[in-house]
């Protein structure tokens, strides 16, 4: 509706708009006033507003799947321009086909893989916590740790020797939140743990111990973490083992290693 009218002295008074009520009870309703009786609605413990749950988690899922996807595909992409870089013909890297063509770029399963793994987890947490709290009345710290656990579900997406690494994480990182509440709340903590800067000797610690069984024990880690610590390292694989069999008190053929250096000296 426009509304207007002359002023003293005949100038026009400015114009107001009224939007039509159907469009004012529409958005009065998702921002979660009744239309009825007017009276507010029990705010959803998720903290969006301007949609449902449905359409709530439903976005998440999408943004999360596209996110999993380009970052995967990124991944993918950028090593395999590391990989020309190194190669014999680097200009390679200004062909598209050599690029990112089908037959040197195999990340799509992957890829599709972790975006239903991380946009059904999302997902399906918001909608799983929402529908308990709404429908059963559960309190938000129920509802979280039920939605948690259902939202595990979403592992069926990802093959099987991930789910095992995945898992092994998730394991660590559980026993680390559950250490840092219970030092939070004043109820134990381990010697050292309050030094400054402890953080950092902990990280410290660990990466030296993976740095050394990247060398001495490479049996010790997962396959494909160690192929990547070898091709982004500047150690080939023949100097590795030879480092470590000299480490070991074993003998090392220093014909078969000069070899494979002068196959390293030439491929590069």
């Amino acid at each position: 509706t426009v509304a207007g009218g002359a002023g003293a002295g005949g100038t026009s008074a400015a114009l107001t708009f009224t939007p039509p009520p159907s469009t004012t009870r529409k958005k009065t309703a998702r921002r979660g006033v009744g239309i009825a009786d007017g009276t507010l609605c029990a705010p959803c413990p998720c903290g969006h507003e301007g949609t449902n749950c449905v359409e709530h988690a439903g976005s998440i899922f999408w943004r999360s799947f596209v996110l999993a996807y380009m970052v995967r595909a990124g991944i993918a992409v950028l090593s395999r321009g590391v990989g020309l870089l190194r190669s014999k013909n680097p200009r390679d890297l200004l062909k598209f086909e050599k690029l990112i063509g089908e037959k040197n770029v195999f990340y799509r399963e992957e890829a599709v893989r972790l975006g239903l793994f991380l946009g059904s987890f999302t997902g399906g947490y918001h909608l799983v916590r929402c529908q308990l709290c709404n429908k059963l009345g559960f309190t938000p710290k129920r509802a979280a740790l039920a939605a948690g656990a259902a939202s595990g579900l979403s592992s069926i997406f990802l093959k099987k020797s991930k789910r095992r690494t995945l898992a092994l994480y998730l394991m660590a990182r559980l026993a680390q939140s559950g250490y840092n509440s219970q030092k939070d709340h004043g109820r134990f903590h381990f010697w050292g743990s309050k030094w400054e800067h402890g953080d950092m000797l902990l990280f410290a610690l660990s990466s030296a111990q993976i740095m050394y069984a990247y060398v001495m024990r490479p049996e010790t880690l997962d396959g494909g973490f160690w192929n990547f610590i070898v091709r982004a390292g500047p150690i080939d694989k023949d100097t590795l083992g030879a480092v470590r069999a000299n480490c070991s008190g074993n003998p090392v053929s220093l014909g078969g290693l000069l070899g494979a250096v002068t196959q390293a000296v030439g491929a590069g």
